[in-house]
């Protein structure tokens, strides 16, 4: 599996993606799009990374929210 960052123009994450992320579907993996979603930032030791960001599954039904966390 291979990600894909994609940069804000103020150069901070705002989204990782792949394609294919293995899915668990009644017992048989299924190749999924999934994508991390990054929506704040904070400096830590001379680096900006992402503090709050959500990781979701699109499903053909929409965006299923499987996580929500914070770096602290």
């Amino acid at each position: 599996m291979s990600l894909v960052f994609d940069f804000a123009a103020d150069h901070t994450i705002a989204r990782v993606w792949t394609p294919a992320r293995e899915r668990e579907v009644n017992g048989t993996y299924v190749p999924t799009p999934w994508e991390v979603s990054c929506r704040e930032w904070a400096l830590r030791n001379g680096t900006r990374i992402p503090t709050y960001c959500e990781v979701s599954w699109q499903l053909d039904t929409g965006m299923f929210t499987c996580w929500k966390g914070r770096v602290i």
